[in-house]
């Protein structure tokens, strides 16, 4: 017996070790009861070995039909009925619920009869399997992706001066008249707008990470109805339809604007004529009869999210590949192929279902369904308010003139004494000549010469103890942290004035258990 169970023990681990890729499940139910740690990397779900608990939102054990893209599923139920399913099967397509980018794999397939499983080998295909005209596709995302995220920091650093001074201006009581209030109220207003379509940018280039929370998904169709309008044009009619208290959703609002501005721009390109697109969102109850026919979606409340458009509509075989990646009935050079596969992955990663009807000749609707929650929407932004300042000793790097000066001008308000640099060579000089303590570094993350993070490591080498306040214009994966680390401090551009203050009295109150005098920043 003892030999047995080390047999076993081995057996275990060279399943966990593998090299390959390995997923167990069901036959009949096709729940997933075992990932090697290759498995779960590659699904982007590395707790997927705890079967009763994958996350807080979906409980429920996972399938092969919550891995596959809908476009699979035939197939796959297809190799799991065959007697002989051992030959390598191409061209399946998983999402990463850590993005919205879907990947494509082959898998090789084993039945085990005797216990009613199947056991799945899977290898993701390389670049190198790809066609010459996807690859070229791809570059060019990846070139426009970096573009738009330099823009957006850009912006960000634009939007950070604009707004920070409007809002110091806001509560220094200048603004003796009415008119003039409203005028700057109307410039902050812009500044949010401005600050949306920045975040779309970031969502798109991949350079600012999800950040869900309870969002009314009615009131972001309205704040993107503007854009929308621009986007199709003046021959396509605009409706949007929403039923009074509309469900809320936890979601990432800058994803849920980018589904809607995609399936709007694959609306506009199937109405050429002109025609209606038409967005209803309203709450929903599904029952068990919907759900047993829907491959993902379980019974419960959902809101849901109708498009429709009076275009030339889909047949059977586009409908069946619509959502792979880079697939397009464009002509070459039209479409990337990777709208509607982007707006499958949004809604995966929110825990939704998507479903598509469509016919030539009689237009298209997709109907999204996000599960609904019961929270208020999250608040995005504060009320200028008075926050406690002090006399400390701080550091400011930031390369750009602008934001430098601005939030200088917003820390000497509160009374702190401000160390400039425009550079992270020029703090370490600005450092070594300055003899007194430095209570507080605050730098910019992205900068020439030297990153904000390696002035930050070399600073503190010299200074232990001196707290760190990242800040920067787009939201970068080099914050990530390992286990023994805690998170770095970090403000996202474009910020208020009174959130900066705010958090740095924080920061100095939690090092140096200090406590300063009000102040109006």
């Amino acid at each position: 017996m003892a030999r047995v169970s080390k047999l076993r023990n081995e057996e275990g681990i060279f399943f966990e070790k593998a090299p390959v890729a390995i997923l167990v499940a069901q036959l009949d139910n096709l729940r997933i009861g075992a990932a090697n740690q290759k498995a779960r990397v590659l699904l982007g779900r590395e707790h997927l070995h705890k079967v009763t608990s994958i996350d807080k939102r979906a409980p429920e054990p996972l399938t092969l039909k919550d891995i596959f893209a809908v476009s699979d599923l035939e197939r796959i139920a297809a190799i799991l009925r065959s007697e002989d399913s051992s030959e390598e099967s191409h061209g399946f397509v998983i999402r990463d619920p850590s993005s919205t980018i879907p990947r494509e794999i082959a898998i090789v397939a084993h039945r085990i009869v005797a216990e009613n499983k199947v056991l799945l080998v899977i290898q993701e295909l390389s670049i190198r399997a790809c066609r010459p005209d996807q690859i070229r596709q791809s570059q060019r995302m990846e070139a426009m992706g970096m573009l738009a995220g330099g823009i957006a920091h850009d912006f960000n650093n634009l939007l950070t001066i604009i707004a920070g001074y409007s809002q110091m201006l806001q509560t220094s009581g200048q603004m003796k008249t009415e008119r003039d209030r409203t005028a700057l109220e109307q410039v902050l207003k812009a500044c949010e707008r401005a600050a949306d379509l920045t975040a779309q940018l970031l969502s798109f280039s991949r350079r600012q990470n999800a950040q869900p929370k309870v969002v009314d998904v009615a009131l972001i169709a309205n704040q993107t109805a503007g854009m929308l309008r621009r986007l199709i044009g003046e021959d396509i009619e605009l409706q949007i339809y929403h039923a009074p208290e509309t469900g809320r959703t936890f979601a990432d609002a800058g994803q849920i604007q980018q589904l809607l501005l995609n399936l709007a721009i694959n609306s506009r390109d199937a109405m050429p004529d002109g025609g209606t697109l038409s967005i209803d969102i309203r709450n929903v109850e599904l029952g068990d009869s919907y759900a047993g026919q829907n491959f993902r979606v379980k019974p419960g409340n959902f809101v849901r999210i109708e498009v429709c458009d009076t275009g030339t509509g889909m047949d059977e075989t586009t409908r069946k590949r619509v959502f792979e990646p880079f697939f397009t009935t464009k002509p070459q050079g039209k479409g990337t192929g990777l709208g509607l596969s982007t707006v499958y992955g949004i809604v995966s990663h929110c825990g939704g279902s998507i479903d598509l009807y469509s016919e030539p000749g009689h237009g298209t609707t997709f109907q999204i369904y996000l599960p609904q929650v019961d929270e208020a929407p999250s608040e995005d932004r504060e009320e200028p308010r008075r926050v406690r300042g002090g006399h400390e000793t701080l550091m400011l790097v930031e390369d750009e003139e602008g934001v430098r000066r601005m939030v200088r001008s917003a820390l000497e308000r509160c009374g702190y004494r401000v160390l400039l640099a425009g550079s992270g060579p020029e703090a370490l000089d600005v450092s070594h000549s300055h003899e007194g303590p430095i209570d507080l570094l605050i730098t910019d993350m992205v900068m020439p010469k030297m990153s904000g993070r390696e002035l930050a490591r070399r600073l503190v080498e010299e200074r232990p103890g001196m707290p760190v306040l990242f800040m920067s214009g787009y939201l970068d994966n080099r914050f990530d942290s390992t286990d023994d680390d805690a998170p770095p401090a970090f403000m996202q551009k474009p910020f208020a004035p009174f959130e900066l203050t705010a958090r740095v009295r924080e920061m100095l109150d939690t090092t140096k258990g200090g406590n300063g005098a009000a102040c109006t920043a």
